[in-house]
């Protein structure tokens, strides 16, 4: 994994409200005026930051996950990029909880169509834990009609998986539009 480098402050925003004046020689102000030892505040802040880097994806992640979705049925999509409690979201609904419910409903939905075009409208935005992606779709379903959507994607990563996913689109689009 790749190291981010991230502001200290992050790691102590609940005390930035008490005390503008954030650090002293590196360490929190809170550090320095209690009787906790210099050393395990050190200790302490580099647990932290080490935990906080881990849930970070990388980029080489998210591009591979882009590159997956473009290139392969969704559902095997589903079995390696997502945590095992992973939940989705379309739009306001109840989400879907649990990679086996998710591989499940996207098998049943992958059923309906002969064929599924993906690609990722570019740029995608990561900002900690956070990705957004805007996708386009083509369905060419078994019954010969053809639906294309697009859609955004905000997700919630823990580390290298996705653990959040909520769609947002208007269902509108999901009316085929043409016949093959």
């Amino acid at each position: 994994m790749t190291a981010k480098i991230v502001n200290p402050k992050i790691f102590d925003m609940k005390y930035k409200i008490l005390n503008r004046n954030q650090y002293d020689h590196g360490l929190p102000i809170w550090a320095s005026i209690s009787n906790i030892r210099q050393d395990k505040i050190k200790v302490l802040t580099t647990t932290i930051s080490k935990m906080y880097i881990e849930n970070i994806p990388t980029r080489e992640s998210i591009e591979s996950f882009i590159k997956a979705v473009e290139e392969q049925p969704h559902d095997q999509v589903i079995e390696s990029f997502y945590t095992k409690d992973a939940s989705i979201q379309e739009n306001q609904n109840t989400p879907r909880i649990g990679i086996e419910n998710l591989i499940e409903n996207e098998r049943k939905m992958l059923q309906k169509a002969t064929k599924v075009h993906s690609e990722c409208i570019r740029p995608f935005f990561c900002i900690e834990d956070k990705v957004v992606i805007r996708w386009k779709f083509r369905f060419e379903w078994v019954d010969g009609s053809i639906t294309e959507i697009e859609e955004i994607a905000y997700q919630k990563w823990s580390g290298e998986k996705i653990h959040q996913e909520q769609f947002f689109y208007d269902p509108k689009q999901f009316i085929p539009k043409k016949t093959l």
